[in-house]
């Protein structure tokens, strides 16, 4: 059996606050294996990294109770959080000690991985006073 995590498609989009927060979770299965924190997190830089988040955002990984999966998801807010903000692909590289049984090297995708899983922010839409001060001003002169 070959080792490997499987990501479902999709991404991440920044919640209606337009805050800099996200919205969203990401399901890693892993086959032949099992994570090592069945029923808890694992820790970012001990257990893996993910190249692409930005500043101000912090990954969660949560597993499963048999340890088969994690949920990725973000806490905190973009420290910039524009258009010019957004991800395109966030790379994983999960360390051994995220396997119970496992080298990273052997897992599949499992090392410096491009996962096309993106992290969009809204665009911030700026209001334009001087429209609404003609439309008044019009309005008063009916």
């Amino acid at each position: 059996i070959i080792n490997q995590y499987s990501v479902n498609p999709g991404g991440f989009i920044e919640a209606a606050a337009n805050d800099g927060s996200v919205e969203g979770s990401l399901f890693i299965t892993l086959e032949g294996d099992t994570f090592t924190s069945a029923g808890s997190t694992l820790t970012e830089g001990l257990n893996y990294t993910i190249s692409g988040v930005p500043a101000g955002l912090t990954p969660v990984m949560t597993e499963a109770a048999d340890g088969a999966s994690v949920t990725l998801t973000f806490t905190g807010n973009a420290t910039s959080s524009n258009v010019a903000d957004n991800v395109d692909d966030l790379i994983f590289d999960f360390k051994n000690s995220a396997f119970t049984n496992s080298d990273a090297a052997i897992v599949v995708n499992a090392v410096t991985a491009s996962s096309d899983i993106t992290i969009e922010f809204e665009y911030k839409l700026h209001p334009m006073p001087e429209r609404q001060l003609i439309s008044t001003a019009r309005e008063q002169q009916v």
